[in-house]
């Protein structure tokens, strides 16, 4: 963020240019470029601040250190004056102002953070595994982790399949990840990391719920349905020629 300095900077400008014998009439550009960053970990907000004249640094202050320090030998003999310590304290000034700013800024920002519902689902798929799928639901912003754990240890990352993360249509978003595992491996949970929150749901104990087991005997009984009806249409076409031949007096 950069700010244009306010009168009692321009007055450090003008004493500065007094301090050259032979400076002209051209217009001279003050600059001060102000930083300000909040950690998610609970500390204290951070401030620096850098000020150009003519794009040449001419002074460094950040909050640590807590005053202003001059750079380039060309300020030596400003730096005990009223002018360089009105400076002082007028930026340490600003950098609690902007602290505050950026604060309510955050505050703000985490309106629009919602936490993501979690849901753990798991069946048995086609090569006799067990599929554990872990869903996130209605969170904002749109990053987020998703780790299958197993024991408290991740799993690796070749091991997950993982979904695209898209909108849910409500301006929130949803994504999932899953893992295939043995049916008699257990102690498997999804940790979730979101906005600097960590989340982990673990899945239910058990075997796998009947009703994924019906699915795969339902599909094995359609598809002998459909292996079968060629052979009941044939039998009835040769039932009913044959029937026909007796009716005619042919020969079957």
């Amino acid at each position: 963020m950069a700010s244009e300095g306010p009168r009692w900077y321009v007055q450090l400008v003008l004493f500065m240019l007094c301090l050259t014998p032979y400076a002209n009439a051209e217009s001279h550009r003050l600059q001060y470029n102000l930083f300000a960053m909040v950690s998610s970990d609970g500390e204290p907000p951070s401030y620096s601040a850098h000020g150009y004249l003519d794009d040449e640094l001419f002074l460094h202050y950040d909050s640590e250190s807590q005053r202003p320090e001059p750079r380039g030998t060309w300020l030596d003999g400003l730096v005990e004056t009223d002018t360089w310590k009105k400076e002082k304290s007028n930026v340490k000034e600003i950098g609690q102002d902007f602290k505050i700013t950026l604060r309510q800024i955050m505050d703000q920002s985490n309106l629009n953070t919602a936490f993501p519902l979690l849901n753990v689902t798991q069946k048995e798929n086609r090569e006799g595994k067990v599929t554990l799928r872990c869903c996130a639901y209605s969170f904002v912003p749109r990053d987020i982790k998703m780790t299958w754990l197993q024991n408290g240890h991740a799993l690796s990352h070749s091991d997950h399949e993982r979904g695209i993360i898209q909108p849910s249509g409500d301006g929130t978003y949803q994504t999932w990840v899953s893992i295939d595992v043995h049916s008699e491996e257990s102690n498997y949970t999804c940790h979730v990391e979101h906005q600097g929150r960590n989340q982990t749901i673990s899945v239910p104990l058990g075997p796998v719920p009947e009703a994924s087991r019906k699915y795969w005997v339902l599909a094995a009984l359609t598809f002998a349905g459909v292996i079968a009806i060629p052979f009941v249409v044939f039998f009835c076409g040769a039932r009913y020629r044959e029937r026909r031949q007796q009716q005619d007096g042919l020969p079957v």
